[in-house]
């Protein structure tokens, strides 16, 4: 537990400089890319819906 406690901290935060946060920032604004695979995927029912049989 004392293991967890020292690593889980480093993944809930992050610092970045002022060119990253811009470069995060961008990214986080920038639209959508079109992933036709994905788009397939998206369509196709789940596992979890297609008949066992």
């Amino acid at each position: 537990m004392a293991r967890a406690e020292e690593t889980l901290p480093d993944r809930r935060e992050f610092n970045l400089d002022a060119d990253q946060w811009a470069a995060f920032l961008a990214a986080l604004d920038a639209p959508p890319r079109h992933t036709p695979r994905l788009a397939e995927l998206l369509t196709k029912p789940s596992v979890f819906e297609q008949d066992p049989g």
